[in-house]
Order: structure tokens, then C-alpha cells, then sequence
């Protein structure tokens, strides 16, 4: 299972948000989105390599733990009653 949900996720298109400003002309939706294509990648990204290591390292921690987070209906969401 967690290989078709990495499959999903690596498919999924990414979008880029931005505030409208339209004020009530927006119909009530305040942020539009667009397609997010870039050809960089964090590989090709010029950078210190003990520094870049160090980013995707807490990065790729911080995508694993988005399953617990999501059985917990969120972050920082654990202990609290109501």
C-alpha cells in the first residue's frame, strides 16, 4: 500500500497558490492556483552539498511523518480533548 501511495503522491500535480485580491469579485474564493512545472530539481539546485543534505534529509522526515500526522487529523493536535 505505501507503494501506490507513493506512486499517487509523486503523480499528483503540483500547484502553485496566490492571492486573488479580487475582493468580492472573486465569488468568494480568495487564492487562485496554477500548474507548477519547473524543470530544476533539488539535485540540480546549487548549493553548500553538507547543507543540502542536511534540507533533504528534514525534508523527506517531514513528508514520511504526513501519514501519522494525518491519523492524528493534524499537527499538534495530540492530547487535546474537544
Amino acid at each position: 500500500m505505501n507503494k501506490a501511495n507513493e506512486i499517487r503522491r509523486k503523480n499528483k500535480d503540483r500547484l502553485l497558490y496566490t492571492n486573488s485580491g479580487g475582493g468580492s469579485s472573486d465569488r468568494g474564493r480568495p487564492w487562485e492556483s496554477v500548474r507548477f512545472n519547473h524543470p530544476s530539481t533539488f539535485e540540480t539546485l546549487a548549493m553548500d552539498p553538507a547543507k543540502k543534505s542536511e534540507i533533504k534529509d528534514d525534508l523527506l522526515g517531514f513528508a514520511d511523518g504526513e501519514s501519522f500526522y494525518q491519523k492524528q487529523d493534524g499537527p499538534g493536535k495530540e492530547g487535546k480533548v474537544g
